[in-house]
């Protein structure tokens, strides 16, 4: 179809373009989605993922120099080249469901992966051709949401199999087929819903390029922006697990990393997606810059310790001074830190209780973190004899000790000083290292009944406290021992 500036451009133009290049696009990385099962169905081997992503390009490149030399979308309607190469794609794409009967699927998984990535020329580029017949104004806008339906439909074959659970992988490929072959005929397929679709529910003004134009919020727009709600309200439950599957397993990073760049995916998943639904309800930012201002003055009195806890877990997570799996000491409390989230940390206690602490008080108050760095720490222990002991005895007997235990470091090397003269005791104090916070109690308990042994053994004396009484003057208790001796 050809369009001029004069032609009607129905609603549903851009919202079908979208969706048949985010399920079009799918195609591209079906391959890398499906690859663990395949490597252990047909044992492909660690260079698998490299190859076969390389096929796809390779394929990518040869079809756009042969879409382009051959002229295919001007010399045909661009909607056919565009059905033809998405169908045909999806096409080759099932087809990977007779590997199990070649004898080399290896290559043959190359070669079908090449001719995906050879008709994804028929759909990327063609796609961006359509929507500038369409748009000769707006063009960039509708060009963002083609560039943002590319980004999110090469993700998608991972999220398919996400949700898919334990599905078999010929599944999950028969999905990305379908989804990429039967999008595009929706647009003939469907010709009662335009009426409904472009049905006006109210008007409203909104400037551009200097000048106030009405625009009208259909039922289409509506359903589009119920649709990104409940994909965006999917996306922020699903896309942690995607991560795993698409990016964080393939890195050594540790749990902690893992969960902040979560937390902050999303976090922007929502607030794109809020974006998003607003854009496609006609609410721009014009239209609320004076209630935000509004309720940031409201918040900023009635909500302001939930805004700055909320403001705190952000800098936890960017700076991440404390992680999931720490151990920490907030005030009184000390426990392994489970859960960060937006208002509250939570930290199991060590009678398995679990304390939740306002985000603000690791910022703002004064956190010990024992595992952040390393978990080396230092046990120091008091010890106290009698009074005549030899000193210099005392220390060996309570340094060998010391040393003879095995979960005590040897470097940094215990040790062991006299600190003072007590009341009653020649104090002592020893200094020991272990390599585990979980391990302090265990040790300290092995040290004190090692020195209690190594003193008995010696003979070294663990006093009592000692107190002289001296009684100046006492006339009755002086009679009474008299008449006790008397009697």
């Amino acid at each position: 179809m050809t369009t001029t500036a004069d032609t009607p451009r129905p609603a549903r133009v851009l919202p079908v373009i979208v969706l048949s290049q985010f399920a079009g696009t799918s195609l591209w990385f079906a391959g890398n989605a499906l690859l663990p099962d395949l490597e252990r169905q047909f044992a492909l081997g660690q260079q698998a993922v490299a190859t076969v992503t390389s096929a796809v390009q390779l394929g990518f490149i040869a079809g756009t120099l042969v879409f382009a030399l051959l002229n295919l979308a001007d010399r045909f309607q661009a909607r056919a080249v565009f059905l033809a190469s998405a169908v045909l794609g999806a096409v080759a794409n099932a087809s990977m469901l007779a590997l199990a009967y070649l004898e080399s699927p290896y290559l043959a998984l190359l070669g079908l992966r090449f001719v995906t990535g050879f008709f994804l020329a028929g759909i990327y580029p063609v796609g961006m051709k359509i929507a500038a017949s369409w748009y000769r104004q707006g063009l960039g806008g509708a060009l963002g949401f083609l560039v943002g339906a590319l980004v999110l439909g090469t993700a998608l074959p991972h999220l398919v199999r996400g949700l898919g659970g334990g599905l078999p992988w010929q599944s999950v490929s028969i999905t990305l087929s379908l989804l990429a072959g039967l999008w595009w005929t929706w647009w003939d397929a469907l010709p009662a819903l335009t009426v409904i679709g472009d049905h006006a529910l109210w008007t409203y003004t909104e400037t551009v390029g200097g000048k106030e134009v009405t625009q009208a919020l259909t039922v289409g727009h509506l359903f589009l922006a119920l649709l990104v709600v409940v994909v965006t309200a999917v996306a922020v439950g699903r896309v942690g697990a995607l991560l795993d599957i698409l990016l964080l397993q393939r890195f050594e990073m540790q749990a902690d990393a893992t969960y902040a760049i979560k937390v902050i995916t999303r976090y922007a998943i929502a607030a794109g997606g809020i974006v998003l639904a607003s854009n496609f309800l006609g609410i721009g930012w014009s239209d609320v810059q004076w209630l935000v201002a509004a309720l940031s003055v409201g918040l900023g009195f009635g909500l302001q310790e939930i805004v700055a806890n909320f403001i705190s877990g952000l800098i936890v997570l960017a700076e991440r001074p404390i992680r999931i799996g720490d151990v920490v000491t907030v005030g009184d409390i000390t426990g392994t830190v489970a859960r960060i989230r937006a208002r509250a940390t939570a930290v199991i206690d060590f009678d398995n209780k679990e304390v939740i602490i306002p985000n603000k008080a690791f910022i703002t108050e004064r956190v010990v973190n024992w595992t952040l760095s390393n978990e080396t720490t230092r046990l120091l222990l008091k010890v106290g004899v009698a009074y005549g002991s030899d000193i210099e005895q005392v220390r060996k007997v309570l340094l060998d000790a010391v040393q003879g235990i095995d979960e005590v470091l040897q470097d940094p090397p215990p040790s062991v000083y006299m600190r003072g003269f007590g009341d009653s005791s020649l104090d002592f104090e020893i200094r020991a290292y272990v390599d585990a916070f979980g391990k302090r109690l265990q040790v300290q308990h092995r040290i004190n009944l090692e020195v209690a042994r190594a003193l008995a053994e010696h003979g070294i004396e663990i006093p009592f406290p000692q107190r002289d009484l001296h009684i100046a003057s006492a006339p009755g208790l002086a009679g009474a021992l008299s008449g006790d001796r008397r009697g």
